[in-house]
């Protein structure tokens, strides 16, 4: 795979068009919560920061806004399994609060604290944002209602399941798993983009 140099890419993204940077921003923007990126900025700076490490390569005759939204997305995600917070009992609370030293700030206490817990409006937050996923889930599955197969691989990927895994338990070829991920994936774009007929 041929891949563009360091400095195609700082050119690139001097002269990107001020439509396509906003546009790069709002896609980039949907992938910042629940990570330790501030904003899209933030997460953008990342992706060219990891390209600079040479831990990302922008491949020849892909867009440079296609090339960062799909690097932020996977930086996300992956830092959402690193640091997601998790619940504790109020006891565990307790024990890790006696644990605070008392010359300690109270700034540094508080830090501590709230990586126990999220609060109640994270947990709203994630909520709505679940109760969003899934309408988004059942219309995608509305969609497909005609497509069996691309019904079943929606419920594979829901699942966590590999492509592999689906070819297996579906009894399936992987060409068709393939195109039937790719249904899945145009309709859900086509759906993000309000272009669903």
């Amino acid at each position: 795979m041929t891949t563009h140099k360091l400095e195609d890419l700082f050119n690139a993204f001097d002269n990107l068009p001020l439509r396509d940077h906003k546009k790069m921003k709002y896609f980039v923007l949907q992938y910042v919560d629940g990570t330790p990126y501030e904003d899209a900025d933030d997460l953008i700076h990342e992706v060219i920061f990891r390209h600079a490490e040479e831990h990302r390569h922008w491949p020849v005759g892909v867009d440079l806004v296609t090339y960062i939204v799909n690097c932020a997305r996977s930086i996300a995600y992956s830092s959402r399994r690193h640091h997601c917070r998790r619940n504790v009992s109020l006891d565990a609370l307790m024990e890790a609060k006696g644990d605070i030293q008392a010359d300690e700030p109270s700034g540094a206490r508080q830090s501590r604290a709230a990586g126990f817990a999220p609060s109640a409006e994270d947990t709203a937050i994630d909520r709505e944002r679940f109760r969003h996923c899934l309408a988004t889930v059942e219309t995608i599955g509305e969609l497909l209602a005609d497509d069996p197969l691309a019904t079943k691989v929606l419920k594979g990927i829901l699942m966590d399941m590999t492509q592999a895994e689906m070819r297996n338990d579906f009894n399936e070829r992987e060409s068709a798993i393939k195109a039937a991920r790719q249904r899945v994936h145009k309709t859900a774009v086509q759906l993000r983009n309000g272009r669903v007929q």
